[in-house]
C-alpha cells in the first residue's frame, strides 16, 4: 500500500507529541514538581519550660518557611495573624496560620523573629531544616503534612509534624533549635499592619519592658456591672486580654481570677430593645492602675466596675480598698 503525504505527517506529529511529553517529564522531574504536595503549617507557644499558670505570650515579628530549590516562601496568613493581634498564647492555645497555595515543595529552612513577653527579650532564628528526614516521615504517612512552630522559654524552638493514625492527631517532633538574642524596637511590638500601613495597637506604651509587663503579668482581678436600669438584663459580658485571649468568666461579679490586664471589654444588655458597648482601654492607663493597685496592702481584689445606661457613655473605674482611678474610653460611644 503506497504511504501517503498525510500519513508521514501524522507519524511526524506523533513523533514531536511523543518528545514534548518526553521534554515535559524530564523538566518536570529536574523541577521535582513529582514532590510538590499541599501542606499546611501553624506557630504558637507552649509551656513545657515555664509553669503551669504561665500565659508564654509571643508576640510574632516575621515568621517564613522556605524551600531553596525554588525560591519558595510561605508567609503568616494576614488574617489569621490580625486575628491573633500576632501574639500565640498557652491560655486557648491560640495558633497563627501561615498562607496555603497550590501544590508547593516542602520546606528545607525556616526564618522567625519573636519577642517573649516573660523575659522582655527579642529572639530570632535562620536555620535549615531536615528536609530528607521530613520528607520521609510525609511519604510514610501518606497523608497532607501540617507543620507546627512550637515556641517555647528561653528561645527554644520545636518543629512538629502531625502524623494521622487512625483519626488521631500523632505529633512528632522533627528538629529542636535554641533561637538567638536579637534586637528589636518598640515599634515592632506596638504597631500592627493594616490596610494603609501600620498604626498604634497600644496606646502611649512606649517601653519594650512595660510591652511585655502587658501581655505577660497576671493579676488578681474581677470584674462588675452598675446597672442604671435594674430591670436590664446582661446577656453577654466578656474582656480581650492584652495577651489576646478572651476572658468570658466575667458575668459572675464574685468570680476573682488570676489574668493578664485587659485590653477591651464587650458588653450587651437587653430591656425594651437589645443594646451593647465596646470599652477600649489606654494600655499605658491601665498598666499604671494595675501597678498603683497592686501595691495597697489589703484583701481586697481588684475590682473593674462598669456602669451602662442605654441613653449615655458607659463609664469605668478600676478600684482596690479605698482608692479608685476612672478609666478613660478610647472610643466612647453611646449603646
Amino acid at each position: 500500500m503506497k504511504t501517503s503525504k498525510l500519513d508521514f505527517f501524522n507519524i511526524f506529529l506523533a513523533i514531536a507529541l511523543g518528545f514534548i511529553l518526553i521534554l515535559n517529564l524530564i523538566v518536570r522531574y529536574q523541577n521535582k514538581e513529582q514532590d510538590k504536595l499541599t501542606w499546611g503549617a501553624y506557630i504558637l507557644s507552649s509551656n513545657a519550660d515555664s509553669s503551669k499558670d504561665d500565659v508564654n505570650a509571643i508576640k510574632i515579628i516575621d515568621a517564613s518557611f522556605f524551600n531553596r530549590f525554588d525560591k519558595s516562601q510561605k508567609n503568616l496568613n494576614y488574617d489569621s495573624k490580625k486575628k491573633a493581634g500576632e501574639i500565640v498564647n498557652t491560655v486557648d492555645s491560640v495558633k497563627i496560620k501561615f498562607s496555603t497555595y497550590d501544590k508547593d515543595l516542602l520546606p528545607d529552612s525556616l526564618s522567625v523573629r519573636f519577642f517573649s513577653g516573660n523575659e522582655r527579650k527579642f529572639y530570632r532564628i535562620a536555620t535549615k531544616l531536615p528536609y530528607e528526614k521530613i520528607r520521609k516521615l510525609v511519604l510514610r504517612n501518606k497523608q497532607s503534612p501540617t507543620f507546627f512552630l512550637e515556641i517555647q522559654n528561653k528561645g527554644k524552638v520545636l518543629l512538629k509534624l502531625n502524623q494521622a493514625k487512625n483519626d488521631q492527631l500523632n505529633y512528632a517532633t522533627v528538629a529542636s533549635f535554641n533561637a538567638k538574642e536579637t534586637s528589636g524596637t518598640i515599634e515592632e511590638l506596638v504597631n500592627k499592619e493594616s490596610l494603609d500601613g501600620h498604626y498604634n495597637d497600644y496606646e502611649d506604651i512606649t517601653k519594650i519592658s512595660d510591652f511585655g509587663e502587658l501581655i505577660s503579668n497576671k493579676y488578681w482581678w474581677r470584674a462588675q456591672i452598675e446597672k442604671a436600669n435594674p430591670e436590664d438584663s446582661i446577656t453577654s459580658f466578656y474582656a480581650i486580654s492584652h495577651a489576646e485571649y478572651a476572658i468570658t468568666d466575667l458575668q459572675n461579679d464574685r468570680k476573682i481570677e488570676l489574668r493578664t490586664i485587659p485590653k477591651n471589654f464587650y458588653i450587651s444588655w437587653k430591656n425594651d430593645k437589645n443594646y451593647s458597648v465596646t470599652f477600649g482601654l489606654n494600655s499605658q492607663q491601665i498598666l499604671d492602675a494595675f501597678r498603683k493597685l497592686n501595691k495597697i496592702n489589703t484583701s481586697y481584689p481588684i475590682t473593674i466596675k462598669f456602669r451602662i445606661d442605654k441613653n449615655d457613655f458607659t463609664r469605668c473605674e478600676i478600684s482596690r480598698g479605698d482608692t479608685s482611678i476612672e478609666l478613660k474610653d478610647l472610643f466612647p460611644h453611646k449603646p
